[in-house]
């Protein structure tokens, strides 16, 4: 009898050792399952609060108007005779190009810059905004972008140039409104027309006049390179004041031509050799400047009158 007893108390044991497994299981799927759920809930949570926060700066985004994606119109005052006496253009140098007459290869060193994917993508570029994204947790906010042009259009026209998650909405929005009533075309058409390239010099047409005294048509591909990097930190990339920095984003621009295979080999390599230099037109500080040398004009009464009457 004593060794029955003793050989069916390990039984016992082992029965309360499975019973006892298999409640720390339950308990263990229990608190899974409660942890997805929980997980599950703030995930939607966290996204009707974005959506919410999102409309809200949507709402307060700036009105959106076509007459802001225009080119600014100087007012121009004439004499008597019909004689233009003087432009008041506020010191900046700008003129208009049609998408159409800009040529394929200073359109392809534009795209290869600052969108290569310009066509491809809507508004946003999701793949560049998760590539940013990562750069800016490790780096910090805003240490690197991935503004479309259509971004970069929307920016100019109606936002600061403040970096904020609310801008960041609001440009996000009018992104959207602004690729749902023009086409590509008409985007690109805008940029090129509103970008600042220095020196008072806004579109891409007085930036070949300004610096290379060139039609467009007749820019070579080095100097295309220029003009489409300069945007990007125009002050920076001013080739009178910082030819070597100029020099180098001419050669960043050519690298990536090359890279997305907008031109070959050998247009990089004789690209890369030509000197920025050689058909920069000299200018004076004065000019550089943009001073109106009609101040001392006999008209300086009348125009001042004039300006005093539009404020």
């Amino acid at each position: 009898m004593t060794e029955n007893k003793g050989s069916s108390q390990p039984k016992k044991n082992g029965n309360n050792g499975g019973k006892s497994n298999s409640k720390k299981n339950r308990n263990v799927k229990r608190t899974i399952i409660k942890i997805i759920g929980f997980m599950i809930i703030a995930f939607f949570v966290v996204l009707l609060l974005g959506i919410l926060l999102f409309a809200y700066y949507a709402w307060k985004a700036p009105a959106f108007t076509e007459a802001k994606l225009q080119d600014p119109i100087p007012a121009k005052i004439y004499d008597k005779n019909g004689e233009l006496v003087k432009t008041l253009d506020n010191g900046q140098r700008h003129e208009h190009v049609n998408l159409k007459d800009v040529p394929k290869s200073m359109k392809d060193a534009v795209l290869a810059t600052e969108d290569n994917r310009f066509y491809e993508h809507g508004a946003l570029d999701y793949k560049r905004l998760f590539g940013a994204i990562g750069k800016n947790l490790t780096g910090g906010f805003g240490s690197e972008g991935a503004s479309t042009l259509t971004q970069q259009v929307v920016k100019d026209a109606f936002l600061s140039q403040h970096k904020s998650i609310g801008r960041k909405a609001q440009e996000a929005y009018l992104s959207y409104r602004l690729e749902q009533e023009y086409s590509k075309d008409d985007i690109f058409q805008v940029y090129l027309n509103k970008i600042y390239y220095s020196d008072g010099v806004t579109g891409i047409k007085a930036a070949a006049k300004y610096y290379f005294n060139k039609d467009l048509k007749d820019l070579n591909l080095a100097e295309e390179a220029y003009l489409a990097g300069l945007p990007q930190v125009p002050n920076n990339y001013n080739i009178y004041d910082h030819p070597k920095a100029a020099e180098d984003r001419k050669n960043t621009v050519l690298y990536l031509m090359h890279y997305h295979k907008r031109i070959t080999d050998k247009q990089w390599e004789d690209a890369k050799k030509i000197d920025l230099k050689a058909n920069l037109v000299n200018r004076t500080p004065e000019e550089r400047q943009n001073i109106d040398t009609n101040q001392d004009s006999e008209y300086n009464s009348y125009v001042n009158f004039v300006k005093s009457e539009l404020m």
